[in-house]
């Protein structure tokens, strides 16, 4: 970041399909060996498994650039946040690192550099961001 006075972002919109039956889970885990122990730790406390994702369909890619100032800014203004999984914990159970989440549709357009549609109709964005889809 202070290398280049900032970061670059690609956000990819997807529509998400999940695995509701759990057949994509014991598959995955038939593949891998078993369960993980991380896995078996999640049962042993109660915790259920987390979803899997088995398919996407990309929408839309957006380009954003952000300075240090403007994501310090994004915490006041509420558009996005600077402790996103503070309480998680990593597969070997150490707490993780917080993040910056983003609430895309809040960041200001001033941010959006580039968007490309997929699977959509190409016009959509056209009269808000012309020239770029």
């Amino acid at each position: 970041m202070e290398k280049h006075g900032g970061i670059g972002l690609l956000v990819v919109d997807v529509a998400v399909s999940t695995d509701k039956n759990g057949d994509f889970r014991r598959w995955h885990e038939e593949l891998k060996g078993g369960s993980s122990e991380y896995s078996m730790e999640r049962e042993r406390d109660g915790r259920p498994p987390r979803e899997r994702k088995t398919e996407y369909l990309i929408l839309g890619v957006y380009a954003y650039f952000f300075t240090l100032d403007d994501l310090n800014k994004g915490v006041m203004e509420g558009w996005t946040d600077d402790d996103f999984q503070r309480t998680m914990r990593n597969a070997n159970g150490e707490r993780r690192k917080s993040k910056y989440r983003l609430k895309s549709r809040e960041i200001p357009d001033e941010h959006l550099l580039l968007v490309k549609n997929f699977n959509v109709d190409p016009e959509e964005f056209e009269e808000q961001f012309p020239g770029n889809t």
